[in-house]
């Protein structure tokens, strides 16, 4: 008689590919009756976390809380260590998420001796980071730049390029939130010249917008004609990237966004031909898209342009 593991691990696998999720969990609970019967632990272990992971994704978190800590006792009583540092990274990651902050911190805490104890630095690093998020969450961002700190120090390390440009976007993030902006934009262009390698369009859109705005926004309080259009031509420079990028993948709600954050700059340059010519464009697509709520300020900054492309003898 052949293994019935084998059925029901295909069962899983095509119920996921096809979204059928209660399909999909009834394989894995089957599979885990079967490891439970066959007192094959280890394999219990794997198919509750992966029950677990599957009710998460469909927002059961308490549900998804119980597979985990009936996985984690499982780990424990084997004294699979790389298990239940695992488990207690995602126990914590799901806390996290439900706003559980001080359950968060404990099972990251644990999850990260784990790590330590067995050497596993690739955990280490994870732990770190989702530790660093909760910090940031609770408004410390101090404690939280020293965790992202050490997190991408550890992604250096490992040579983890994906690992490393998404904890440098955090550890950006937290500067920005500590007023060391400077330091931020230091930390966000080496994301995103880690994501050009990488050939990832959705994370360089999102940090090219997000550095366009902080350019944007240093052009409008610092002082000095100069050191104004070098900021505003940074900020340019950025949106000009992120637009092109998210033409090609076509986004009109992400685009409209990024002209008009493009239209701002122009108009505060003194371009108010293409400040008028990029609201236009992002009031086109929010219509063309069913968002008139955002029409009316759009018209507004056109009418303001060409105002001051009057006055300014244009």
């Amino acid at each position: 008689m052949s293994d019935p593991t084998t059925t029901l691990l295909r069962a899983a696998r095509v119920a996921l590919r096809e979204q059928d999720f209660p399909k999909a969990i009834e394989a894995l609970e089957q599979l885990v009756a079967h490891a439970n019967a066959t007192g094959d632990t280890e394999a219990e272990t794997r198919h509750l976390s992966s029950l677990a992971l599957l009710y998460n994704r469909l927002g059961m978190s308490d549900e998804a809380l119980d597979y985990l800590n009936r996985a984690l006792s499982l780990a424990r009583a084997n004294n699979d260590r790389t298990s239940e540092g695992g488990l207690l990274g995602n126990i914590g990651n799901i806390q996290r998420e439900l706003g559980n902050y001080d359950a968060a911190t404990a099972s990251l805490n644990q999850a990260l001796v784990v790590a330590q104890e067995i050497g596993d630095m690739r955990g280490r690093g994870i732990w770190l980071s989702n530790l660093a998020l909760v910090h940031d969450e609770i408004n410390q961002p101090e404690k939280a730049a020293d965790m992202h700190a050490q997190s991408v120090k550890i992604a250096r390390d490992m040579r983890d390029e994906r690992g490393l440009a998404q904890r440098l976007g955090n550890m950006g993030s937290t500067l920005m939130s500590m007023g060391q902006i400077l330091q931020a934009l230091d930390h966000l262009h080496e994301a995103v010249s880690i994501y050009r390698r990488l050939g990832d369009d959705p994370a360089l859109i999102l940090w090219l917008t997000v550095m366009g705005n902080i350019y944007a926004d240093l052009g409008e309080v610092v002082q000095g004609a100069s050191r104004k259009e070098g900021y505003f031509v940074q900020a340019l420079s950025q949106y000009r990237e992120a637009l092109r990028i998210v033409r090609h993948s076509g986004d009109p709600i992400t685009e409209a966004g990024v002209l008009a954050g493009m239209g701002n700059v122009y108009g505060n340059l003194g371009n108010y031909t293409d400040a008028i010519t990029s609201f236009a464009d992002a009031m086109k697509l929010y219509r063309e898209n069913g968002l008139d709520d955002e029409i009316p300020s759009l018209q507004h900054s056109i009418d303001l342009a060409k105002r001051l492309r009057e006055a300014a003898g244009g």
